[in-house]
C-alpha cells in the first residue's frame, strides 16, 4: 500500500459583490463593485453573468439596461492558486421611464367644480403630487376634483420607485359669473351713467337683450361692444 498526505488544501474564495444603485431607469448606468474574499489568494479572473445574454470579465463592470423588468447578476471569480469561488446573486429592477401628459388647457364657471384627469399617464409604482395644492379635493389623487376661485395653473409630477419623474402642467380658466347692475343713472354727472355687466368680456359670444317690463325690447347687443345709455336702440 502506498500512503500520501495532503499537506495543502484552499479554502474556497467567497464571491461578493454590490450594485449601485440596484434599482434604476431604462438607459441608466449600474456599476458593479466585486467584494469578494479570494482566501489563499487573489483574483485573477472575474466572471459576470450580466442578465439578457450578456457577460462581462472586468473586475467592476458597468452595464446600461434597454429593458425593463427585474434582472438576476450572478458573478463569481478564481484566485491566483486556481480556486474558484462560490457564485452569488443579486436582483436589480429597471423601471421605464414614466410618461405624463395633461391635455389641453381647461375653462369653467366661477364656483363650479371640475375633475382633473390626465389624458395619458404610464409608469410602473406612480406616486401622483398636484401642486399647488389649493382648491384640490387631494393633492395625491389621480382626478381630484378642482374648484378654483381665480384663474390657476396645476403641476403634476409622477414619481416612480427610484425617485425617477416626470411633470406636466394645466391651466384653468375660471370665467366669472356676470354682475348684472340693478339700477344706474343716465343723467350725465359722470356717475354710473351707462348700464354695464362687468366680466362680461370673459364671454365673446355672448348676446345682450333688456326687455321692458311689459315684454318688449329696449336695447339688445352681440358681444355687448358698448354699454347701454338708457336710450331705446330701436
Amino acid at each position: 500500500s502506498l500512503t500520501r498526505q495532503l499537506t495543502t488544501v484552499y479554502p474556497q474564495p467567497k464571491a461578493k459583490f454590490s450594485a449601485t444603485p440596484d434599482t434604476i431607469c431604462l438607459s441608466d448606468m449600474i456599476r458593479f463593485q466585486d467584494l469578494g474574499n479570494g482566501g489563499s489568494g487573489p483574483a485573477v479572473k472575474w466572471v459576470w453573468d450580466l442578465a439578457n445574454g450578456n457577460g462581462s470579465a472586468q473586475q467592476n463592470p458597468t452595464k446600461q439596461f434597454i429593458d425593463s423588468g427585474v434582472f438576476t447578476i450572478r458573478y463569481y471569480f478564481f484566485n491566483d492558486n486556481g480556486c474558484v469561488s462560490d457564485t452569488t446573486l443579486k436582483e436589480v429592477t429597471v423601471f421605464p421611464y414614466p410618461h405624463l401628459t395633461l391635455g389641453p388647457n381647461l375653462v369653467m364657471l366661477e364656483g363650479g367644480t371640475l375633475t382633473l384627469k390626465p389624458k395619458f399617464y404610464f409608469g410602473q409604482s406612480l406616486q401622483f403630487k398636484w401642486t399647488p395644492s389649493s382648491y384640490l379635493s387631494s393633492d395625491t389623487a389621480v382626478n381630484p376634483k378642482a374648484s378654483p376661485v381665480d384663474d390657476i395653473t396645476y403641476k403634476l409630477t409622477l414619481t416612480v420607485a427610484g425617485g425617477f419623474a416626470v411633470s406636466d402642467t394645466i391651466f384653468i380658466k375660471v370665467l366669472k359669473q356676470p354682475a348684472v347692475p340693478t339700477a344706474f343713472s343716465p343723467n350725465g354727472d359722470g356717475i354710473h351713467d351707462t348700464w354695464t355687466l362687468n366680466s362680461l368680456e370673459l364671454y365673446p359670444v355672448a348676446s345682450i337683450e333688456v326687455s321692458h317690463r311689459s315684454g318688449h325690447a329696449v336695447f339688445s347687443s352681440f358681444w355687448f361692444p358698448i354699454s347701454w345709455v338708457g336710450m331705446l336702440s330701436f
